[in-house]
Parts: C-alpha cells; sequence; structure tokens
C-alpha cells in the first residue's frame, strides 16, 4: 500500500541521517536489479538511491529497513548531515522484510537544499 505524503509530514515521522557527503555527480540512476540495464521508474521517472540512516521520531529507535530515493538529483554537494530534509511530494510504502520485520520504501521528489 502505497501512502502519499508531503515531505513536511514524512519528516514528523522519520529523522534521516547521512552519514557521508553526498555528490550528485557520483549518483547513478537505480536499476530494476543487479543485473539488469534497465531502470528503476517510479510515476516514469529514474530513482537515485540515497544512503541514510532512519530514525523513528516517536520512539526515538533507529529504524532496521529503510531505502530512501529521490526522482531529482540535488544541484550541488550536500554534506554530512543527521537531519537530512526531504522536498515535494514523498510516496511511503511499508513492506515486510526477508527477516520478517517492518520495511519503509520511501521516494521523494527531491532532497531540501540549504
Amino acid at each position: 500500500m502505497k501512502i502519499r505524503m508531503n515531505a513536511e509530514q514524512v519528516s514528523g515521522l522519520f529523522e534521516f541521517a547521512m552519514l557521508q557527503d553526498l555528490d550528485p555527480a557520483a549518483l547513478e540512476p537505480q536499476k530494476v536489479s543487479r543485473d539488469s540495464a534497465e531502470l528503476k521508474l517510479v510515476d516514469g521517472k529514474p530513482v537515485f538511491r540515497v544512503r541514510v540512516t532512519a530514525l523513528d521520531r516517536e520512539s526515538g529507535r533507529e529504524m532496521d529497513a529503510v531505502s530512501l530515493k529521490v526522482k531529482n538529483k540535488p544541484a550541488a554537494k550536500i554534506g554530512r548531515t543527521f537531519d537530512l530534509k526531504l522536498a515535494g511530494q514523498v510516496t511511503v510504502t511499508p513492506y515486510v522484510t526477508s527477516a520478517n520485520r517492518l520495511g519503509w520504501s520511501i521516494v521523494a521528489d527531491a532532497l531540501a537544499e540549504k
């Protein structure tokens, strides 16, 4: 079940930390699988995976399985941050991992740039 939200609503639920700088020149569109050349499309657009750690704001606990992707690369480098903000519309999809835990797939229009 896909849940559509705006970036402000998502920031009330999740806190995202980037443990290393993000260089948009190094971002490659995500593929359907490791062995495929076919691009993964969301709403007809390729997506770019951003490596983050996520916390549940309500409990303060780190979440095990969170995948963050964006439809638009940032225009400039983003330094390591412990409160990365999203921008635009966001689609949040809960799923069950192979370890029978709750996982989250999050696709945002973009990252908020300061």
